[in-house]
């Protein structure tokens, strides 16, 4: 993953990446999040980086798979919401 790419592609590669390669996904997390992120699913809502690797970490620990697919991206480079 290149860091030049822009936002929304950095964002699909490392959801990609985290079904892939699971934990080891994580150590890109700088070079695609802000300190700030703040994540939100159906089921919780972060703030953020520590929250969002603490997240991450238990759910790789509880589920043996998770993946992230038919990825819809809404918007451009400067804001864009990527489903």
């Amino acid at each position: 993953m290149s860091v030049s790419a822009a936002p929304p592609e950095r964002l699909q590669w490392f959801y990609e990446e985290m079904a892939r390669t699971r934990e080891d996904a994580m150590k890109y997390v700088g070079q695609v999040f802000t300190q700030d992120i703040v994540y939100k699913d159906p089921f919780r809502q972060t703030a953020g980086m520590a929250d969002f690797e603490k997240l991450f970490t238990s759910l790789f620990k509880k589920w043996p798979k998770v993946w992230f697919t038919e990825f819809s991206l809404t918007g451009s480079n400067d804001a864009f919401t990527l489903t």
